[in-house]
């Protein structure tokens, strides 16, 4: 498996794992850091 799909499989795991928005936002700022792309 590749780096880049190891890391949208990571991703959505933790997409799937969040519980709340803010667990969602936590997952987002993570991979994209706080001001996004």
């Amino acid at each position: 498996m590749s780096h880049l799909a190891e890391l949208v499989a990571s991703a959505k795991a933790a997409i799937n794992e969040a519980s709340d928005v803010a667990a969602l936002d936590n997952v987002r700022v993570e991979y994209l850091g706080k001001k996004g792309i």
